[in-house]
């Protein structure tokens, strides 16, 4: 079940909730404009080599179901991690942690739709 909770269960290597919780940032409680939104969006598309950095609000639940991803088994959105995985060295580790953690659906999307 895909949920915003203030705080956000911390996953292990595993696929596994390690009891570790965060806060969930402000961030991610304000409220969407979609003046801003447009602006951005309309600016964005004047130049596509001007470079861009992932949305504050990428993980927030409604815009990511709104895009048309799939999430219903994510645990929770957004989807954290230890920092343990950093230290894997081969693709399919991180391809057996987003099976264990049921994102790998989602994933599969992205690649089809390329």
């Amino acid at each position: 079940m895909v949920c915003t909770h203030p705080l956000i269960s911390v996953y292990s290597r595993k696929g596994e909730s390690s009891g570790k919780n965060v806060t969930l940032p402000a961030v991610f409680k304000a409220p969407i404009r979609p003046d801003i939104v447009n602006f951005v969006h309309t600016n964005l598309c004047k130049n596509n080599r001007q470079p861009y950095a992932v949305s504050e609000l990428a993980a927030v639940p409604v815009l990511v179901t709104s895009k048309g991803h799939r999430l219903e088994e994510v645990p929770e959105l957004p989807l954290v991690a230890e920092d343990k995985i950093e230290s894997y060295k081969k693709t399919k580790e991180a391809v057996l942690l987003l099976k264990k953690l049921k994102v790998w659906n989602a994933i599969k999307k992205v690649y089809a739709s390329q």
